[in-house]
């Protein structure tokens, strides 16, 4: 079933990106790494409202190239008792993916609340958006701790990062001498066998080691070190 149009939730509430005031599902990882040829993965969504809620998940490619329906995710309507717990079940459907590097994902957990008793009063629909990391089985040993091969140049007011390995990366932050450098725009997804560029901003200088803090497969905060040059 395709996912309710947005006209339809707003007739009844806001819909809202994950904001844990509002948000009445938690989900138990903030990431879903599939390795390609298992027979599935599971996603746990929590209720902790007082009320009963409906809820919807859906499946997004990435890449626009890459098909939605590589994956699926059951059931893609259900309904959860205050305080309990749904379990979901993604499996892949399609053998088409890259064999050399990994293909991304996002997984939308879609709030469903129920009808107020009294009118004019206003509820939120929150929506959370996680990552689904979809790896081939030749590229899961070499997973661990592969963001100390990132390479870092400075260039003026800008700084230059590639990715040569194969793996989304995902990174917190850039520090140096307790300046520490976020730009969740331009960190919070790096592309495979990719280039970025994103401003310098406390004038990072090439022969420095800088610390990066990134995101791991746990969902955990690790750090390494790169040598600007």
């Amino acid at each position: 079933m395709k996912k309710l149009s947005s006209s339809i939730l707003l007739f009844c509430s806001f819909i809202m990106t994950s904001s844990n005031a509002y948000a009445a599902f938690t989900l138990n990882t903030t990431r879903v790494v599939y390795s390609q040829g298992d027979k599935g993965q599971n996603l746990v969504v929590k209720n902790n409202s007082d009320r009963k809620y409906g809820g919807q998940v859906w499946i997004e490619s990435f890449d626009k190239k890459i098909d939605d329906s590589s994956y699926v995710v059951t059931p893609s309507l259900f309904a959860v008792d205050k305080g309990k717990k749904q379990q979901l079940r993604i499996m892949q459907t399609a053998n088409m993916l890259p064999t050399d590097k990994e293909s991304l994902f996002w997984i939308y957990v879609q709030e469903l609340p129920p009808a107020l008793e009294e009118g004019n009063k206003l509820q939120f629909a929150m929506r959370t958006k996680i990552k689904l990391i979809s790896r081939p089985k030749v590229l899961d040993k070499d997973r661990s701790g592969a963001e100390s091969k990132l390479e870092l140049t400075i260039k003026g007011n800008q700084i230059e990062l590639v990715n040569p390995t194969p793996y989304f990366f995902a990174i917190s932050s850039l520090s140096y001498a307790g300046k520490e450098m976020k730009d969740k725009e331009a960190l919070s997804v790096i592309k495979p066998k990719s280039t970025i560029l994103f401003k310098n901003q406390y004038n990072y200088k090439n022969g420095q080691e800088i610390i990066i803090t990134y995101v791991d497969d746990f969902g955990a905060y690790n750090k390494t070190k790169v040598r600007a040059k």
